[in-house]
């Protein structure tokens, strides 16, 4: 004879996997974190330091700090993370951000020179480089914590009932 508490059980467990978004959003959130991480240490994903500021990018500073990516910290606070019941996205809205992650080489078009400064200082050249500091993307330290958060997942689910 099925007993019905292992049947109600079993039928709790399978309505637990097919309501993903609790994993999704926890999955998110981890890589979000993770995100933040790279700030904090001034690393991509796969642990290599971000190339220092140039002198006169810290002379142009608002604040004193010698990080890459941190005098407003307005892309920092940008890295958002939403879930739907199939995936779980990171990203940001700042229209500078790829060119912070992937680097670029800006010259200017309509104009013989750049001009730009800040903070007392002022500058004329013909090109202005900014090297790749990769903040998103998938490393290992990554991968462990979001496998980590799956197995909890996981197990809530078998409990589930």
């Amino acid at each position: 004879m099925i007993d019905q508490g292992d049947v109600k059980k079993l039928q709790a467990r399978i309505d637990q996997f097919r309501r993903k978004k609790a994993l999704t959003r926890a999955v998110g959130e981890v890589a979000r974190n993770d995100v933040l991480l790279n700030f904090r240490s001034s690393a991509g994903p796969d642990g290599r330091a971000w190339k220092p500021l140039a002198p006169i990018t810290l002379a142009m500073r608002r604040n004193n700090s010698k990080k890459p990516l941190s005098d407003t910290r307005r892309l920092r606070n940008s890295i958002t993370a939403k879930a739907t019941e199939d995936e779980a996205v990171v990203g940001t809205n700042v229209k500078y951000a790829k060119v912070q992650h992937f680097g670029a080489t800006i010259r200017p078009v309509r104009a013989p020179a750049l001009a730009y400064g800040g903070n007392g200082f002022f500058v004329k050249s013909q090109k202005s480089v900014i090297p790749a500091r990769p903040f998103m993307g998938i490393g290992d330290r990554m991968v462990r914590k979001i496998n980590r958060a799956i197995e909890a997942w996981a197990k809530g689910a078998g409990s589930a009932g």
